[in-house]
């Protein structure tokens, strides 16, 4: 299993979504909240490792039942 120390310093928006096992668009959507933060370089969204560690941090544990707690 690869954990994010072994991911690179800055993601795309594809690579965010493979780590967190999401769909791009709920990459994309936590961009616009405000709740990842990433960097517009050329067209593209870069997200760097250090918001995506605080990003997870943020969202807090989940229990063995999937509840938040």
């Amino acid at each position: 299993m690869t954990t994010l120390a072994d991911v690179p310093q800055v993601l795309t928006v594809r690579e965010t979504a493979q780590v967190l096992r999401l769909a791009e668009n709920s990459v994309y959507a936590a961009i616009h909240r405000g709740e990842l933060p990433a960097r517009r370089v050329g067209r593209r969204l870069l997200i760097p490792r250090d918001a995506l560690e605080r990003f997870l941090a943020a969202q807090g544990s989940v229990s063995e039942t999937g509840e938040n707690g």
